[in-house]
């Protein structure tokens, strides 16, 4: 009886791989489709993809293509929507490089990444130079930070706030 329903089963299979295959034609063709109208893939950086329509012309009237990463869907989009994307209104990968620190030890901690990553480029330059100094100078300041941060996040707790010390966390930059 398994004998007689073989047939059947192998001509099920093949139908379901013909789906299969006309299916990865239709999303391939409508994919290069709207990759096509695309002036490039997503670069790395602030302004990647939501920048691709740029060439359309600066005319508040004009077309611009969008899009939103990490997802490589390209769309045609009035300025307006394009700003939002930018601005992180509409779109929260941009949301992310315009949010406003709002916690004080936050911000100020933030502030002393900031000058660890631009103590690291001059350490750099200056090594280029034949100077003889190392990276580790740049620590220092980092690690008061987070020790001031962490100082201040756990006087907050003490008076009841519901914060973690994790928001004073640096390990990745030093």
């Amino acid at each position: 009886s398994e004998g007689a329903f073989r047939p059947l089963a192998w001509l099920g299979g093949v139908a379901l791989a013909f789906f299969a295959l006309c299916a990865g034609l239709a999303v391939a063709r409508h994919s290069a489709g709207a990759l096509s109208q695309a002036t490039s893939l997503p670069p790395s950086g602030l302004r990647s993809m939501a920048t691709a329509g740029a060439d359309a012309g600066a005319d508040a009237g004009a077309a611009r293509r969008c899009s939103c990463p990490p997802s490589l869907a390209v769309w045609i989009c009035t300025e307006r929507e394009y700003q939002g994307i930018l601005s992180g209104a509409s779109c929260p990968y941009y949301a992310k490089a315009h949010r406003r620190i709002v916690d004080e030890d936050r911000r100020r901690l933030h502030l002393a990444v900031k000058a660890y990553r631009q103590c690291v480029v001059d350490v750099e330059r200056r090594q280029e130079k034949g100077e003889n100094i190392a990276v580790a100078v740049c620590k220092a300041p980092l690690q008061q930070a987070q020790e001031a941060c962490e100082a201040a996040v756990l006087a907050r707790q003490a008076r009841g706030e519901n914060i973690g010390v994790s928001i004073c966390d640096v390990s990745g930059f030093g």
